[in-house]
């Protein structure tokens, strides 16, 4: 009962606005780094995190967004074994837009869902080699601002949290920090 009530309080502030709005997609491309933390951090580097991503405003200062996101860490412990992880992130959440003089600032968050691809391999000495994949899922948040390059193009910058909830393989958190090229109006 909770749940569908909550639903029903969302959806009456975000359907009038999204029927209001005009049909206005947005997309682009982001080149990131994402740190692991937790065990994950201790062990495994920080890694090059580009992506994509594709919103549509629902009012004036509101807009849903997905994002796809990948990033490959590798081992840097002086243990004997070379370790990898690779995480694929999905992320579905609302931005909210504060329009400044030159530039916007934007908050958003929601779930995400978090593909981890897990290698072990024993070197020198004997161990079991490991090779596992899981997905998790956890929530994320998202501060940035963003500043118009040109009629139709925006440059904008971010700072992403991930908060990894079922953290069997990740065992520990996300932070990711990055670049996005924004063009405005990609469909219709």
């Amino acid at each position: 009962m909770g749940r569908r009530l909550f639903l029903i309080v969302v959806l009456s502030f975000i359907l009038p606005g999204a029927l209001c709005a005009e049909n206005h997609f947005y997309g682009g491309i982001q080149l990131g780094y994402a740190v692991l933390t937790g065990d994950a951090g201790r062990e495994m580097d920080d890694a090059f995190s580009p992506g994509i991503f594709l919103g549509h405003d629902l009012a004036k200062n509101t807009s849903i967004e997905a994002s796809l996101m990948y990033s490959s860490h590798d081992d840097e412990v002086p243990d004997i074994g070379d370790y990898s992880m690779d995480v694929i992130s999905l992320l579905f959440g609302p931005r909210f837009t504060y329009p400044l003089d030159t530039l916007a600032m934007y908050f958003g968050t929601g779930p995400g869902v978090y593909r981890v691809h897990y290698k072990y391999k024993p070197e020198f000495i004997p161990g079991i080699p490991r090779d596992e994949t899981d997905v998790e899922f956890g929530v994320y948040l998202d501060l940035g601002f963003v500043f118009r390059l040109k009629e139709g193009r925006r440059l904008g910058f971010d700072m992403r949290y991930h908060h990894v909830i079922e953290n069997e393989l990740l065992d520990g958190d996300m932070m990711t920090i990055g670049v996005r090229v924004v063009f405005d109006k990609i469909w219709p």
